[in-house]
């Protein structure tokens, strides 16, 4: 925890709400963000609470719609992190991934909360994926025309040459206009983080 002299009063303020609350156990407690249930964020909105953004998973449809119009009416950027298995642990990796990515000072520390809400707000979906082969079978499934963009964070040890071989083997299923913010984050959970922007089929 951060004491009164460490804290920047330009420091992100992120609040991580986790409908399944099953997910959040001792092996994966949240070390940065404000963990809080959907009535405890209302609440602190109200009281006219900071937040620069709201991280959440798809676990529970309904909790979801029921947050995302309390963030539309606090006018707070909220990211939604979806499993198009159902995999919800992995979504939650990548999303406690991710908050702890945005409060490290790892280099390159090239990664903001910024990069998640234009990824957010350019798709209709923000699925996420623990491990590469998963991610690289969705793509795979998928057409390429909606695909926005993506995150990847390589974790562990993750040399230089098969960090560039992933953004490369990711990279090959996007479309000419589609992006992917990289960067490393050690200590993550899972064998990586990977985070893609998909649209809605037409």
């Amino acid at each position: 925890m951060k004491s009164g002299i460490e804290q920047d009063v330009d420091e992100l303020q992120l609040a991580i709400v986790c409908p399944a609350m099953e997910l959040v156990s001792a092996s994966a407690s949240v070390e940065n963000g404000r963990l809080l249930s959907t009535t405890e964020l209302s609440a602190a909105l109200a009281a006219g609470v900071y937040f620069d953004g709201v991280l959440t998973t798809n676990a529970e449809p309904e909790h979801t719609q029921a947050l995302a119009q309390c963030c539309e009416q606090f006018d707070v950027n909220l990211a939604v992190f979806d499993s198009p298995t159902q995999d919800f642990v992995a979504a939650y990796d990548v999303l406690v991934n991710l908050a702890d990515k945005l409060f490290s000072r790892e280099i390159p520390n090239n990664i903001d909360f910024a990069d998640i809400r234009h990824l957010s707000l350019s798709c209709d979906h923000l699925f996420a994926f623990n491990n590469k082969e998963a991610a690289l079978a969705f793509l795979a499934s998928s057409h390429r025309d909606k695909v926005v963009g993506g995150i990847y964070l390589a974790h562990g040890a993750t040399g230089l040459d098969e960090y560039q071989a992933t953004n490369n083997a990711l990279l090959q299923h996007f479309p000419d206009y589609g992006y992917l913010c990289a960067s490393f984050h050690s200590l993550g959970r899972g064998e990586c983080t990977i985070v893609l922007g998909v649209k809605k089929s037409s």
